[in-house]
């Protein structure tokens, strides 16, 4: 091993150890900070919905488009989605309209 790779090496185990600490509180304060946001204890089958929601989506990359607020209405009411879903497909539709019906297939 040369001392460029060994270099390259070290900094690879503090960028693995640095995940895996993120990942670890993650796993143990980010359930606390969600459990504050409701006004009830959450059933088991309700975390699970709600991991799954958000492991399936990126609601942070919302914030660059909507507000806060908008997200709420969004995530609680199944209109307000349905609708911000048309909408998305609509600007999507307009730029780039020889590739939508490929995106839409794939979708």
């Amino acid at each position: 091993m040369t001392d460029d790779t060994r270099a390259v090496y070290a900094m690879v185990n503090k960028v693995k150890y640095a995940v895996s600490s993120m990942r670890q509180d993650h796993r143990e304060t980010l359930p606390k900070v969600f459990a504050e946001q409701f006004s009830r204890e959450l059933a088991k089958d309700e975390w699970a919905k709600l991991h799954k929601g958000l492991a399936q989506t990126d609601l942070a990359v919302l914030l660059d488009t909507m507000s806060p607020d908008d997200i709420r209405a969004m995530l609680a009411d199944d209109s307000v989605r349905a609708q911000a879903i048309r909408d998305a497909e609509a600007e999507l539709r307009a730029a780039a309209p020889r590739s939508y019906a490929e995106y839409e297939r794939r979708a």
